[in-house]
């Protein structure tokens, strides 16, 4: 938040200048810290007070606080430590969920070096450990992420200020509560928001007298039993849960604790040493999609060599997802429906109503669209609005537009053969206007 004391009271906060200086609070309202001139290796020290920063009451804190830092020898600990912790504890489906899992803590502890950061975000229904995940993330007792700050229900408010003032890595439980029959609710809108450096969120003091400025860029783990929003969803990278097919522990207890705080203090001692290092080059040719290559760039960034071909692959695989959700996307459901009523053209045009009747057949009653959703949904998609013979609210049967989406969005759906002897698929003339002769426009108008 911008304010005229902008002193370093929070611990945790990185001055970025040189020489860069690092510091955390720990047990004991102790400080480490670590600064770092050019690229020297930076030196970790403790201190017990700071001149410019102030300690937190630990019982004041959001967050599990670590003991201390941890003098590891191989470079890649942190992130293993991470992996065999999430192994122990989670039944996730595939091999590299576990890699993709210890990244994300990495990356927690560094949000600092990205540009942007995404979400995690474990799909799926009860039982299935979508909870567990997230725990074990921000739990205040068994999370390991760097200032992991749990909620099942929190409110906007709250939420500009944890990620303002003290940049944590969020954990929000039953995602589902977040969305609204109107559309997205304004935390769902600032998470959107928070999915890249240089966001803001603004709001009027409470005395209605400045603007405050927000930062609420950082990483976030969510869970829920069903989607958000396709534009929430494109930030996440998405785990699918469902019921354990192996052993794992069932109930956390005080040695569970213990392998918690050795992960945070191993990751805290990543941060101070690793923070503001020079980035591994990253193949961009290998990931052809600009949102994928941003969802995974900073996890990618922080495994191991080795592990880096199995994230490419997951990065891959993300992108053939993509389409295979472009199919299952409002849009995708409009074209199928509109080649479905390709018998019901009349005068080359077709009733708004019917196509929504067409997409809603297989939609569950709470989240059928409504009629003047599909017409901005087919307006999006290029087509044109005309009344039916009879009156209704309607849009111009243009077949190239439509088979050009088809191929756009992979729906594997195919028009009848345009014939004299096909009922009710009328021509458009050359004007665009309903004719029973003339030539369909050769692209859409």
């Amino acid at each position: 938040m911008t304010d005229d004391e902008d002193i370093p009271r929070t611990p945790g906060r990185v001055v970025q200048h040189s020489p860069l200086f690092v510091f955390e609070q720990v047990a004991g309202e102790r400080f480490v810290f670590a600064k770092r001139e050019g690229a020297n290796p930076q030196a970790i020290a403790s201190t017990d007070s700071f001149p410019d920063a102030q300690p937190m009451l630990e019982s004041e804190l959001a967050w599990p606080i670590c003991t201390d830092t941890v003098n590891y020898s191989h470079a890649d600990e942190p992130f293993y430590a991470a992996r065999e912790f999430a192994f122990a504890n989670l039944d996730l489906q595939r091999e590299v969920d576990y890699d993709l899992w210890a990244a994300y803590a990495l990356v927690c502890a560094r949000p600092e070096d990205f540009e942007t950061i995404p979400y995690l975000y474990f799909l799926g229904p009860k039982g299935s450990g979508k909870s567990r995940a997230t725990e074990l993330f921000c739990h205040k007792k068994y999370g390991v992420a760097y200032r992991g700050v749990m909620s099942p229900n929190i409110s906007l408010a709250g939420l500009f200020h944890l990620i303002d003032l003290y940049h944590v890595t969020l954990g929000l439980d039953e995602a589902e509560a977040y969305m609204t029959d109107e559309g997205p609710s304004d935390i769902q809108l600032l998470l959107n928001a928070g999915y890249s450096q240089g966001q803001q969120a603004i709001r009027m003091s409470a005395d209605a007298s400045r603007l405050m400025f927000y930062e609420v860029f950082g990483p976030k783990v969510l869970n829920s039993t069903r989607r958000l929003y396709q534009t929430f969803m494109s930030r996440c990278i998405l785990f699918l849960m469902d019921k354990n097919t192996r052993p794992i522990k069932k109930r956390w207890d005080t040695n569970t604790q213990a392998e918690a705080q050795n992960v945070r203090n191993l990751l805290l001692t990543y941060r101070l040493r690793e923070i503001g290092n020079p980035i591994p080059p990253f193949d961009n040719d290998r990931i052809p999609d600009s949102r994928t290559e941003e969802l995974f760039y900073a996890l990618i960034s922080v495994v191991p060599a080795s592990v880096r071909p199995r994230l490419y692959d997951a990065a891959i695989e993300i992108c053939g997802d993509e389409v295979q959700a472009d199919m299952t996307s409002w849009e995708a459901a409009t074209l199928d429906a509109l080649v479905k009523l390709a018998d019901e053209v009349r005068h080359g045009k077709i009733a708004t109503s019917r196509v929504a009747e067409t997409v809603n057949v297989y939609i569950p009653e709470k989240e059928r669209l409504k009629t003047h959703t599909i017409g901005k949904v087919l307006e999006g998609l290029g087509f044109r609005r005309r009344k039916t013979l009879d009156g209704l609210s309607g849009f111009l049967y243009d077949r190239a537009n439509l088979e050009r989406r088809l191929r756009r969005y992979a729906v594997q759906a195919t028009l009848p053969v345009e014939t004299s002897g096909i009922a009710g698929i009328a021509r458009l003339n050359e004007t665009g206007e309903t004719g029973e002769t003339g030539d369909l426009p050769s692209s859409p108008p």
